[in-house]
């Protein structure tokens, strides 16, 4: 062989394998993915997320529907089903097919287009595989991708049985798909209702009767409002009176249609994993939720399990339609019992291969909207009646309608004002236990049968018995950090208004978990005759305390912590990191001592490592010697023939001030550009990591250079006065082109942020310590506040 030629291969091999492990070619699937926009939202468009709903907010006319409105659900029978075409790609023609021919039985397939040529190419498919077409609807309507369970409409019913579409944000970087909602209102003439919470379709699930569940990922998505802000906004664009927020999975897009599915009202299909997956841990926080709950028709929840394989292929994403489910299957022997399971719960079941699609992170339910028909609304209810039931009950009934459920409204005004939802019964009669003496209650009924009937004759009582209305507070109003030797926290608040009693005390509740409920277990101090509350009971330097201060009176009417009086409800918390004295500074790691509270969760690759091998000919570090490292030590590669992922997370950083600035050092190499998977993303929680918010996100398609580089400075000015945890996240998102070294985080930096030295961990305080309580149990006047404080 001549030595040109060897020099050449030579050159050749090196470029290949050189510098990390030689490409495995059987893991290239980079033709499935190439130009398609996934169904999670890109590093990209995370980016532009917060400048999008802020510029929204400039022409969207965000007012909520006037009157009385409920969501249908998915399993009550619908007229046709919208579904939006993967044109220019043959990837998905089977599963197409398959669907629209099993829809085309049972109702109305409407199918979007961008322009003749999309439409007409369709047709010959479809003919040419013998699919009617006969129940098709088309569309015009140019789109970004084809996730259509995500941009598509949030059909509602209205009280004049009209349909209309809540309209929410979909992702920055897809404004045609964001577009849909108003092209279909615009061709059917339905009202539409704009709201900027960013929001997709499949996070969403109705039980038709007012109840709806979403994940936390909506928490995340939403970073500037609270989670009672965004109830609100579920109850005046949706119609859903209590909304349920379970734990989203790692890993995925967090949509609830994921590992969740309602089959009825009362059944519920959840997905399950080996005790050693990642997500174990949330699927049976679903099945424990869903145990505890009652259903709208009364009943408790049949709880149903099917597997959940590798890779996210889930069997809970299924599309139904009139009894007919189509089921995401995987050509797997799982396949079988899973379709049985749907029959055994009264669907025809319809299976749709979808092995093609699920590493795009969704399958028949994603690509797919239901479309309801036009409401006939149940008869309104007659003969009601209002009557003492006892003290502190008055007694709601009347003659069924046949309606599968009732809401019923209250007024302590009349009967035109002030009319809203308190309580849903599924059957007459109705016992209202929160009233209190002396009050006359106005109450009107009306019947739930998806969409909802007339408003029936207002009727009233004046209750007896015992004063029940709680004190009117505000809650805690600040938790400061004293910065003394012995870890404290002093809590502040302004006085309650005292209704039923002749004082006022207040008791305080206390948690490191920020989802606490008050109760006696986080009872720390009760009868508290202060405006204000100094805590050093076991706190501990550098942990994050949660608390709720509650206001009781001293009626001894009711069932508070200081003498049985009413104590009021609100859910106002704030949080507080205790340490010593110190100064503003900079937070600064280089793991050169040890994790230093850093932790993994899930762990998926992360690890601490010294000097790491797999960045050769560069140093395994960026400051000698140790860094974090998301990869495989023997194979220089993320490449576990599954999805991967995993999260690392900060210790608690607290006092970040409006200058504060993130940065950290990264070395970084993972599949080509071109592609939108193997995001890495740093977020910033400022509630104890219920929230996320993403500061920092590259995929595939930013692809950094084979160096350790630095992020820059990233500003923290939207968590300014907060105590701040950092999370950083791998995630492959598929299992394809994982082959490369992976990412390497070092010096991690916060400018700018409170530098204290540690304090010392407190003696107990005794709960009632506060003598006044045994003053109050004797029957003295005076005012008690109940502070509760959580820690996480």
């Amino acid at each position: 062989m001549p030595k040109k030629l060897v020099t050449i291969i030579l050159i050749c091999v090196f470029v290949i394998c050189g510098m990390h492990p030689c490409v495995k070619a059987e893991n290239r699937r980079h033709d499935l993915r190439h130009g398609k926009l996934p169904r999670i939202m890109t590093a990209e468009e995370r980016i532009e997320k917060a400048k999008m709903q802020k510029l929204a907010a400039l022409y969207r006319l965000l007012v909520p529907p006037s009157v009385r409105i409920n969501s249908p659900a998915e399993f009550e029978n619908q007229e046709g089903i919208l579904i939006r075409w993967d044109y220019g790609w043959t990837d998905f023609e089977d599963m197409y097919c398959d669907m629209i021919d099993a829809i085309q039985d049972v109702a109305k397939v409407y199918i979007l287009y961008g322009n003749a040529s999309q439409k007409t190419y369709v047709e010959g498919v479809l003919t040419a595989r013998s699919v009617p077409l006969t129940n098709i609807e088309w569309i015009r309507g140019v789109t970004d991708s084809i996730w259509a369970r995500d941009y598509g409409p949030f059909p509602i019913y209205k009280e004049d049985t009209t349909r209309a579409i809540t309209d929410f944000l979909y992702y920055p970087g897809r404004p045609n798909d964001d577009a849909v909602p108003g092209v279909l209102t615009s061709l059917w003439s339905w009202d539409i209702y704009e709201e900027n919470l960013y929001f997709e379709g499949g996070n969403f699930m109705s039980d038709g009767y007012g109840v709806c569940f979403v994940t936390d990922s909506v928490l995340s998505a939403n970073p500037g409002l609270s989670t009672q802000e965004i109830k609100d906004i579920y109850w005046d664009y949706c119609g859903c009176h209590t909304t349920h927020i379970l734990k989203s999975l790692f890993g995925t897009i967090g949509h609830i249609d994921m590992h969740i599915k309602l089959l009825d009202v009362d059944t519920v299909l959840i997905g399950q994993v080996a005790p050693s997956d990642p997500n174990y841990d949330n699927m049976e926080y679903a099945v424990n939720y869903f145990s505890k709950l009652t259903a709208s028709n009364g009943n408790p929840y049949e709880i149903l399990r099917v597997p959940m394989l590798s890779g996210f292929r889930t069997y809970t994403n299924s599309l139904l339609v009139n009894n007919l489910a189509l089921v995401p299957t995987y050509t797997e022997p799982e396949d079988t019992a899973v379709l049985g399971v749907y029959t055994a719960a009264g669907f025809t079941a319809v299976p749709i291969e979808s092995s093609a699609i699920i590493p795009l992170s969704g399958a028949t339910h994603c690509i797919t909207h239901e479309i309801p028909p036009p409401c006939s609304p149940p008869a309104v209810p007659s003969g009601v009646t209002a009557s003492i039931a006892g003290d502190n009950m008055i007694e709601i009934s009347w003659t069924p309608t046949g309606a599968p459920g009732y809401y019923i409204y209250r007024s302590t005004t009349d009967c035109s004002t002030n009319m809203n939802l308190f309580a849903t019964a599924h059957s007459s009669p109705y016992i209202d236990s929160n009233v209190s003496v002396g009050i006359t209650y106005y109450y009107t009924i009306c019947s739930v049968d998806s969409c909802l009937s007339g408003l029936s004759t207002c009727v009233s009582e004046t209750a007896t018995g015992y004063c029940l209305i709680k004190p009117e507070f505000d809650g805690v109003t600040s938790v400061t950090n004293v910065h003394d030797t012995v870890c404290s926290l002093k809590l502040q608040w302004s006085p309650a208004t005292n209704i039923c009693g002749t004082a006022i005390v207040y008791n305080i509740y206390r948690s490191e978990d920020p989802d606490f409920i008050p109760s006696r277990s986080n009872l720390i101090a009760a009868c508290i005759d202060d405006t204000e509350y100094l805590d050093w009971s076991f706190l501990e330097y550098k942990h994050q305390y949660f608390y709720i201060v509650r206001a009781e009176d001293n009626s001894g009417s009711a069932r508070g912590n200081c003498g049985c009086g009413n104590e009021d409800d609100n859910m106002v918390m704030l949080d507080g990191v205790p340490t010593k004295l110190g100064s503003i500074g900079t937070y600064f790691e280089d793991f050169e001592s040890g994790i230093n509270g850093w932790q993994t969760k899930p762990a998926g690759l992360w690890h601490l490592v010294n000097n790491s091998t797999c960045v050769s000919p560069y140093n395994g570090y960026h400051s000698p010697t140790h860094s974090w490292y998301f990869g495989q030590d023997s194979a220089c590669d993320y490449d576990t023939g599954s999805v991967v992922y995993g999260s690392l997370l900060s210790p608690i950083i607290p006092g970040i001030t409006s200058t504060s600035k993130l940065s950290f050092f990264y070395y970084r190499h993972v599949e080509p550009p071109g592609y939108w998977a193997d995001e890495t993303t740093v977020e910033v929680s400022k509630d104890g990591g219920r929230s996320w918010q993403s500061v920092w996100s590259k995929s595939s398609n930013n692809r950094s250079p084979d160096i350790w580089i630095s992020s820059g400075d990233i500003s923290l000015v939207d968590f300014a006065g907060k105590n701040i945890l950092l999370r950083f996240t791998f995630n492959s998102y598929d299992e394809y082109d994982n082959d490369y070294p992976g990412w390497l985080i070092d010096d991690v930096t916060v400018t700018n942020a409170e530098v204290s030295g540690p304090c010392d961990t407190g003696s107990p305080i005794p709960v009632f310590e506060n003598a006044i309580f045994l003053f109050f149990i004797l029957g003295v006047t005076f005012s008690v506040f109940l502070v509760i404080r959580k820690e996480t």
